[in-house]
């Protein structure tokens, strides 16, 4: 399942890193904390934004 949405995740991925770097930019702790949150709420945010834009009408075709 994953690997049919791993080209998808390629595309998306930097609009959700993004994201939540943006949210956590207030955030007041060391760096490697930071990342850690980031990286754990944005792996399973971008594997289950790719399945949903995967699922939308001719989406397949492309990504």
């Amino acid at each position: 399942m994953l690997s049919e949405q791993a080209y998808t995740v390629y595309f998306i991925h930097p609009v959700v890193l993004v994201g939540l770097s943006y949210a956590f930019s207030g955030l007041q702790a060391a760096a490697v904390v930071k990342f850690a949150v980031v990286a754990v709420l944005a792996l399973p945010l971008c594997w289950g934004l790719a399945y949903l834009v995967r699922s939308l009408p001719g989406a397949k075709r492309v990504l």
